[in-house]
């Protein structure tokens, strides 16, 4: 939990993230992914990569990659590449450094949490996140 103790984000908000994301049996999944709303769980990072290169070819745009699912195209621009998407280090990190800004934009972590992986217009999306 190094990213939330870095960039101030309460470790177990961090935390339950990542698990609303990709949590099985009570751990991340670094390999995992989302395409067009289908949950994949691959092996291994180079089966995940193959599959993200897959589903590209098939011209499929909304992935989410690793244990934070980020959104490849939304969120690419801040990575040297697709492997480091799936690091599980710069994921982690780069979500706490995302959930930091939403907290500056809507002031509670409540509301952060419910935009991290749902626009503003999205409530139903934003739902999930948030109890």
């Amino acid at each position: 939990m190094r990213a939330a103790d870095r960039y101030g984000v309460p470790a177990g908000i961090l935390y339950a993230v990542g698990l609303t994301e990709t949590g099985k049996k009570g751990s991340l999944q670094p390999n995992a992914m989302n395409i067009e709303g289908k949950a994949i769980f691959p092996r291994s990072r180079a089966e995940a990569l193959a599959t993200f290169e897959g589903a590209r070819r098939e011209g499929k745009t909304l992935i989410d990659l690793g244990c934070m699912q980020i959104n490849h195209h939304y969120h690419a621009s801040h990575f040297r590449s697709v492997e480091d998407m799936l690091d599980p280090r710069q994921n982690v990190d780069y979500a706490a450094r995302f959930l930091v800004s939403l907290h500056a934009r809507h002031m509670t972590w409540s509301m952060a949490v419910a935009r991290y992986h749902a626009g503003p217009g999205n409530d139903p999306a934003q739902k999930v996140y948030v109890c």
